[in-house]
């Protein structure tokens, strides 16, 4: 019998990303190492009629291509309509669809219409990759009994640095404070500083007491460069509790930011109510806790020989990630 071909429908790994896009840019680069055939669209920039009869001849000539019970890997959410068409003449085709969550913009934006559209779109699907436990969990009330597989912490294709550090009362947040209500609270959380790294710190238009600035660099260069002593995984309205939509989604969700701050040798200050915190507390790489406000009382608990341990206990996943071996084994699941 001929050897089963596998595929993925390439949507990313066209840019450099300065932002959340790398992990799915990753993700497809792995792919590509694990002998998946990228099925991407031609003239994916340009218009007119031309350009458009080539690209729906494409995909039905690459729905022709893919063979019954084939593997193939799509990125959820899928954008390009074309996309979209490719992926229905793979159902009629009987390939074997993978749906990998990447986001979920209907419980992200609190918007039911987006959201009551995602799940119809996943009821389509028998094999899923999720970000973790809870996601699973989730997708499982809203589409039943499902093959689902989880990373539980996203690939990052960088060298680990694994700084040697200290416990201090230095935190750092790596990303875009514009839509984060939660950071103009911060000076709330008294006896902590704040390392933010943003685009807006080149702007130089957000100041808030307590925060220290530092440009943005590629995401390549943030784990060499990240100062302080641990990483926070926070979000939403408020310093009190996790609050508002993007709070809310941090119930379900694993961040990017987490492979990131595990790479750059630093434990995680986790929100208790947050999807990774079941995470950070089975692997022992930094605490969970319910609000910020008493934060630098609960960074003075920690002993230096705490912090070691914790520090340590990053080196196994910081090797695992670096390698894209958390998406490797999901794979092996579906």
């Amino acid at each position: 019998m001929k050897h089963k071909q596998a595929y993925y429908i390439r949507q990313y790994s066209f840019e450099d990303y300065r932002h959340g896009g790398v992990g799915y840019a990753d993700a497809e680069t792995i792919l590509s190492r694990e002998g998946y055939r990228p099925l991407e669209l031609p003239g994916r920039t340009s218009g007119g009629f031309f350009s458009f009869f080539k690209r729906l001849s494409y995909i039905i000539t690459a729905a022709l291509r893919v063979k019954r019970d084939e593997k193939v890997v799509l990125m959820f959410p899928v954008y390009a309509r074309m996309n979209q068409w490719l992926i229905a003449l793979l159902r009629m085709r009987g390939a074997r669809l993978i749906c990998y969550v990447g986001d979920i913009d209907g419980l992200k934006d609190n918007d039911n219409n987006v959201l009551e559209k995602e799940i119809a779109f996943f009821r389509k699907f028998h094999y899923f990759i999720v970000h973790n436990a809870a996601m699973a969990e989730w997708l499982r009330q809203q589409v039943g009994e499902r093959t689902i597989s989880k990373i539980d912490f996203f690939d990052f294709l960088v060298p680990p640095v694994l700084t040697p550090r200290k416990p201090a009362r230095e935190v750092v947040f790596a990303g875009n404070l514009a839509i984060r209500k939660f950071y103009w609270q911060l000076g709330k959380v008294n006896d902590v500083v704040f390392h933010v790294m943003g685009a807006e710190a080149e702007q130089g238009k957000i100041k808030v007491p307590g925060v220290q600035w530092h440009p943005l660099v590629f995401p390549q260069e943030l784990p060499a460069r990240l100062p302080g002593s641990f990483g926070l995984l926070w979000d939403g309205d408020a310093v009190e509790e996790l609050k508002g939509p993007l709070g809310n989604y941090f119930r379900y969700i694993t961040s990017h930011k987490l492979s990131l701050y595990i790479l750059a040798g630093m434990p995680v200050i986790v929100a208790e109510e947050a999807a990774t915190a079941a995470l950070v507390k089975e692997y022992n790489i930094g605490i969970a806790v319910p609000g910020l406000v008493d934060l630098a009382g609960r960074i003075n608990a920690i002993t230096s020989e705490q912090y070691q341990m914790m520090q340590e206990n990053l080196k196994p996943l910081a090797e695992r990630i670096s390698k894209g071996w958390c998406l490797k084994d999901a794979l092996g699941q579906v």
